[in-house]
């Protein structure tokens, strides 16, 4: 008996010195790749800083502000060392490469994004900045939030302005299902189309299923790329801050043409 429990205390010891020298190992191998980083030449640099800000107004349509919106501003990442080029694919990275690139990839987004919150009058200052070409985001619940005036491509400077207008949008849950029954996401979009050509889409069906529309209403259908399928459209009343009943679209059949 005492023979056997001094077997296992051994070997229970000996398991543990080999845990212990496992993850001592990996953890610096981990050290060293991302010491490495460090010392990096990768396109990640981040650009110098400046003193100039970005200054702007979040609006609705009719002009008022709008308090509490999320306005984020990033610089573009560059072209990864393992990007592929004209011509040439990129080579197969090694373990501590792709380490490298993710550390350094996270590295440039905590040197170059900056967010604020929206205040009463809508207005926003981004400080700390990036002295670079900067793109512009903004988020708030029950509100889609693009560029106002004519900068349609969300780009600017420090030292610009730049104002964004918030339209109100209603949650729309959606299942799309195929001719064969299955649930299509893949390669379907979804389109609504109301009165004197009004409308939008998606090109992909969300993964949580949710599509926000404009309130009013619609006739909400599914699109795929297929031609031997269609799906009736589906008659929504969307009304801002209520969230639309589920709508079920489904691809049928076109019958043959004879």
């Amino acid at each position: 008996m005492d023979a056997t429990r001094h077997e296992r205390t051994a070997a229970k010891s000996a398991m543990t010195r080999a845990l212990l020298f496992t993850s001592f190992g990996g953890a610096l191998a981990v050290w060293a790749l991302l010491a490495a980083t460090r010392h990096d030449t990768s396109p990640y640099a981040p650009p110098p800083r400046t003193a100039a800000s970005i200054t702007g107004l979040v609006l609705d349509r009719d002009g008022k502000p709008l308090a509490g919106a999320l306005v984020r501003a990033w610089v573009p990442e560059p072209n990864s060392v393992l990007s592929p080029t004209q011509g040439r694919a990129a080579p197969r990275p090694t373990a501590g490469e792709s380490i490298r690139d993710a550390a350094a990839r996270a590295a440039w987004r905590a040197a170059t994004v900056r967010e604020d919150v929206t205040g009463s009058r809508g207005e926003f200052e981004l400080h700390d900045l990036a002295d670079a070409v900067h793109r512009i985001s903004a988020w708030a619940e029950g509100y889609a939030i693009g560029p106002g005036g004519d900068n349609r491509n969300c780009l600017v400077r420090p030292g610009q302005r730049f104002d964004l207008e918030a339209r109100p949008v209603v949650e729309l849950p959606v299942t799309v299902v195929l001719a064969d029954g299955s649930l299509g996401r893949e390669g379907v979009g979804i389109n609504w189309n109301g009165a004197n050509g009004a409308g939008g889409g998606t090109s992909l069906v969300p993964a949580d299923g949710i599509v926000f529309v404009p309130p009013g209403t619609w006739d909400v259908s599914a699109f795929t790329s297929g031609h031997e399928v269609e799906c009736a459209p589906v008659r929504v009343e969307a009304k801002w801050s209520v969230r639309c009943e589920h709508v079920t679209l489904r691809f049928t059949e076109k019958p043959l043409v004879r």
